[in-house]
């Protein structure tokens, strides 16, 4: 299951239009620089956040200025995995600006949610077009106090959120800029990034953001789309010394604190050079930045705290210092904010795959068919993910199938599934496709129940015999013509589910003698569908507390979220799970395991 579809930030949608027609009316165009983005801001931008603008003796950022891979068509855009506080964010702002003086478009700037973007556009990204004289001059009167479109002379940037409630995708957009993109799901990124597929004129887009967890959203950009640019720092070795590829969560091998004076700096464990982290190596054509993997789709950056002028290697060491004596969370900031690097605190992972390995029965064999078994599956668009499991005299339950059915027939597995294994219950996934599943619900009624996420008192309730589900409720269009749905409460379910795995409470039979053919990694191919595709999934989600209204407020929830894909066998084994719970034997051990 997924949210929806993301939209544009809305104050109303005919706000939006009218500002649109402005910027393509104006019929006085205010004279266009041919100035470098560098040059320009060095013409024009004194104060920033308060701080003297300045690229001077700052080389890893003035190379990310200068950079014209979109203006000579050699990349289509950027892709920053950045340190916190690295002036990432302002060189955006700037370049939009820059951008704005340079041709006539209209941009998108993109954001996590409409707090952010509010304060994106009025605390930040305002204030500094304030300070610039020439832009000053074009903003349109009526926008002054718009926190949602902002117009210089005759282009206009819209300021959007993921899963705003307005339909703009007729709005043209020239340009995209995807800001904080580790708390957007990539899948929403890439349906918005869409919207470029029609323009003809520039279609730049950038991606920026402090790292997330590991093959999820930006790393998943970064590694995916991009050359992925380091910094590699002047030593005495032949490629220099890419300083963030030395700390790890055991030890920092890239700082040195003299005994003697207390100085602490930058040293290459290799050449034992000290290091100017500044300083960049040059390696035949590459000076500083060089890329992983040349020729990629967008440019790839990543800016470690390291090659910051405004953090030192004392700093850097303090962090760690700290993070290592608190563990969990804080070396997972750490690695995050400072470094730059995704990472995932190893406490927040429920199921890990040393847990599936001691479910493991090597002597079981996968089978084909069965009777009163258990059925759970997840749907998303054209595929369905399911699971069938045997409950076992002694509660444990046992994985006796998975499939993954794809394409416009994929519910026709679901019918082979229900006959062959005799299904006792049910549980499918009512949306996306909800005719299909409801066909389906009444072509086996009572043994197949529609699951949906509600926030509950209770982990699951059948809406068929709860006694305390609201007589409106009962009453809805959905529950009228079909009375077998159920009602999961996500975060306790999966939580439940993931840790009968952790508990040995689930069976797993020989996980290298199950195949299938199915779309992997991007590309149809026989996959290992236990060992490569469930294990993948169960141990890429993690469970972690979320601010509810303001993080001043002190009140937190928890939530799960998942690590790059999407988990779908998570989903269809607590499905799985919750079917098995409605049998009398189950509900009781569900009873006294669930709070």
């Amino acid at each position: 299951m997924r949210s929806s579809a993301p939209d544009l930030l809305s104050e109303s949608v005919s706000a939006i239009l009218r500002g649109f027609q402005r910027s393509q009316g104006s019929s006085a165009a205010a004279q266009k620089t041919d100035l470098s983005l560098a040059d320009w801001c060095a013409a024009n931008v004194k104060i920033v956040d308060r701080q003297q603008w300045t690229l001077e003796d700052n080389p890893p950022l003035e190379a990310i200025y200068r950079d014209q891979c979109q203006l000579d068509g050699s990349h289509r855009g950027m892709a920053v995995i950045k340190g916190a506080q690295t002036r990432l964010s302002v060189y955006q702002f700037l370049k939009q600006l820059w951008r704005m003086a340079r041709f006539s478009l209209n941009i998108g700037y993109y954001l996590p949610d409409q707090r952010m973007a509010f304060a994106f556009s009025g605390q930040r990204f305002r204030k500094i077009a304030e300070t610039i004289p020439a832009l000053k001059q074009q903003r349109r009167g009526d926008d002054t106090e718009n926190l949602q479109i902002q117009t210089f002379g005759d282009s206009t940037i819209y300021w959007q959120w993921m899963g705003g409630k307005a339909t703009t995708d007729a709005l043209p957009l020239d340009a995209l800029v995807f800001d904080e993109v580790r708390k957007m799901a990539i899948e929403d990124v890439m349906e918005t990034e869409e919207r470029l597929s029609g323009n003809t004129r520039f279609q730049f887009v950038d991606f920026i953001s402090t790292a997330g967890y590991p093959d999820g959203d930006i790393d998943f950009i970064v590694k995916k789309r991009s050359d992925r640019r380091l910094w590699h720092s002047d030593c005495r070795c032949p490629e220099g010394v890419v300083l963030s590829d030395h700390f790890r969560p055991e030890a920092i091998e890239c700082i040195r604190e003299d005994q003697h004076t207390g100085e602490v700096f930058y040293f290459c464990q290799r050449c034992n050079a000290r290091v100017n982290p500044l300083r960049p190596k040059v390696m035949g054509e590459f000076a500083g930045w060089r890329p992983e993997t040349p020729g990629a789709e967008l440019r790839g950056y990543h800016f470690p705290q390291t090659i910051s002028t405004t953090v030192s290697p004392a700093s850097m060491l303090r962090s760690y210092r700290t993070a290592s004596a608190m563990g969990g969370s804080a070396m997972e900031r750490l690695f995050q904010n400072k470094i730059g690097k995704p990472f995932v605190s190893p406490d927040k992972i429920i199921c890990t795959l040393d847990h599936l390995r001691a479910c493991e029965d090597p002597t079981l064999s996968w089978e084909r068919s069965g009777h009163n078994y258990f059925l759970g599956a997840d749907q998303m668009g054209g595929s369905i993910y399911a699971v069938v499991k045997k409950l076992l005299p002694n509660m444990k339950s046992q994985l006796v199938h998975l499939a993954v059915f794809e394409g416009k027939d994929a519910f026709d597995g679901l019918y082979a599934l229900m006959r062959a294994f005799d299904i006792s219950v049910a549980v499918v996934d009512e949306m996306i496709n909800y005719n299909e599943a409801h066909k389906l619900s009444m072509s086996f009624p009572g043994r197949v129940f529609l699951a949906s996420y509600h926030e509950n008192d209770k982990m699951i309730r059948w809406l068929d015999r709860d006694g305390d589900i609201a007589a409106d409720e009962r009453r809805s269009a959905r529950a009228i013509v079909n009375p077998y749905r159920v009602h999961l409460d996500r975060t306790k379910i999966l939580e439940w589910s993931l840790k009968r795995y952790v508990n040995r409470e689930n069976v797993i039979p020989n996980p290298l003698a199950l195949c299938a053919e199915m779309i992997w990694e991007g590309t149809r191919q026989w996959v290992l569908i236990c060992e490569q595709v469930l294990y993948t999934h169960l141990t890429h989600i993690v469970r972690e507390k979320e601010a509810v209204g303001d993080e001043s407020g002190g009140k937190y929830r928890i939530v799960f979220r998942n690590i790059g894909l999407d988990p779908h066998f998570v989903h269809s084994n607590a499905y799985c799970d919750a079917a098995m719970a409605r049998t009398e034997r189950m509900a009781n051990v569900v009873m006294a395991e669930v709070v």
